[in-house]
């Protein structure tokens, strides 16, 4: 039986289950030594008071960003646990991210609205040609 429990890194899976997230929700793990952790706890403890998330809870996080802040060991994070293949495609997602942000920010909606027309023709297409394909293959000679 494997590990990985679709959680991203198969040593921080270990720590998920124990956690008893179940394997499907979405989650992220800050570490002590990443310098951006301790400002991201903040960030989210922030918005978790803004939704109504009870003091305590808050408080948790609170507590540990400040241990975050005086963990002594810091080093960004690196993408060791990728092959290349995932690194690359990761990259490509996050530069067509980058650059769906930069259009929201200044295409008018009518651009906006007539890219996403545009794809799903593309996609009606695409799935005509798959079905065309399956009814070829089940059709009789």
């Amino acid at each position: 039986m494997s590990l990985k429990t679709n959680g991203g890194r198969a040593d921080l899976d270990v720590l998920i289950r124990a956690a008893h997230v179940p394997a499907a929700e979405p989650r992220f793990l800050l570490r002590g030594r990443d310098p951006a952790a301790a400002g991201a706890v903040r960030a989210w403890a922030s918005s978790a008071a803004q939704l109504g998330v009870p003091v305590a809870v808050i408080e948790q996080a609170l507590i540990e960003a400040d241990a975050m802040d005086a963990w002594l060991d810091t080093r960004l994070p690196d993408a060791a646990h990728l092959n290349d293949a995932e690194r690359l495609q990761l990259e490509y997602q996050h530069s067509r991210r980058a650059w769906r942000a930069r259009m929201v920010d200044y295409a008018p909606a009518e651009i906006l609205l007539a890219e996403r027309r545009g794809w799903d023709a593309a996609m009606a297409h695409v799935r005509g040609l798959a079905n065309g394909a399956a009814n070829e293959i089940g059709a009789e000679p």
